[in-house]
């Protein structure tokens, strides 16, 4: 097996973060966030608001995913995409609104659920949203066929990672 050069990641990478922007900063608040509490979690007082920006911003990714597929395979210009993009923000926004704080101490448990309720909409929404405007069977299900593919190599590679990492 030929490993990839440097010179073909780092231009892979610039590709990637032109072509996904949203996507990646909303990865990388997310885990800048998750990376705070966890390391800080005593000196924070109310970690109710980084929890709720740490969850928007998880669900940001496939989100902002959906919308940049949507757009790109309706060839949408630039100013629909800034529409569409600017849109994803105000929902998550108002989803962060939803969300408890720490003065809410009556129920906090049925927003959380409506959450992994929408988390579950939006992630099911990656597996047809290039194809809401088409009627492209097969490359609705040659599309679909690819993200499964994905998704089990991901989950194999992520488990002998785990595996390996724990045998250390």
């Amino acid at each position: 097996m030929k490993l990839p050069s440097i010179n073909y990641l780092v231009a892979q990478a610039k590709t990637a973060a032109t072509c996904y922007p949203l996507t990646l900063i909303s990865a990388l608040i997310g885990v800048s966030i998750g990376i705070y509490l966890v390391e800080y979690e005593n000196v924070t007082s109310n970690i109710f608001p980084l929890i709720n920006v740490m969850l928007c911003s998880a669900i940001g990714i496939p989100l902002f995913f959906c919308i940049e597929v949507f757009t790109d395979k309706n060839n949408y210009n630039k100013r629909y995409r800034l529409f569409f993009n600017l849109g994803g923000i105000v929902l998550l926004g108002l989803l962060f609104l939803t969300l408890p704080t720490s003065e809410q101490t009556f129920n906090t448990s049925v927003p959380y659920v409506r959450y992994a309720i929408y988390n579950l909409a939006i992630h099911l929404l990656v597996s047809f949203a290039p194809f809401i405007k088409s009627k492209e069977i097969n490359g609705f299900w040659q599309y679909n066929k690819l993200l499964f593919i994905r998704l089990l190599t991901s989950a194999v590679y992520s488990g002998f990672l785990f595996v390996g990492i724990a045998l250390a």
